[in-house]
């Protein structure tokens, strides 16, 4: 019984391993990642770059609202932080 569960952790485990590496990027670059860019189109967090992120939730049915709230808070932390260069790159 236990070994069993033991290799359905490791086959998980492995799974799961196997998914994120599938998800990684082969570039060499040793920028930031996450989609930085400047304007000669390098990728890492320098002065300049642009900073792209995402936004996953509900934007139609039961739970519309939740998400529409969570895009206003996004979009309202976003303009505040380009407005006040905090992190020094856009976002």
């Amino acid at each position: 019984m236990q070994h069993s569960a033991v290799r359905t952790l490791a086959l998980l485990g492995l799974a799961g391993s196997l998914a994120l590496t599938g998800c990684g990027s082969s570039s060499k670059s040793s920028g930031a990642g996450l989609g930085a860019t400047t304007s000669s189109g390098a990728s890492g967090a320098v002065s300049g770059a642009t900073i792209k992120i995402g936004f996953e939730g509900p934007l139609t049915g039961d739970n519309a609202q939740l998400g529409i709230n969570e895009v206003n808070a996004v979009q309202l932390a976003v303009d505040q932080a380009n407005a006040n260069n905090t992190y020094g790159f856009k976002v």
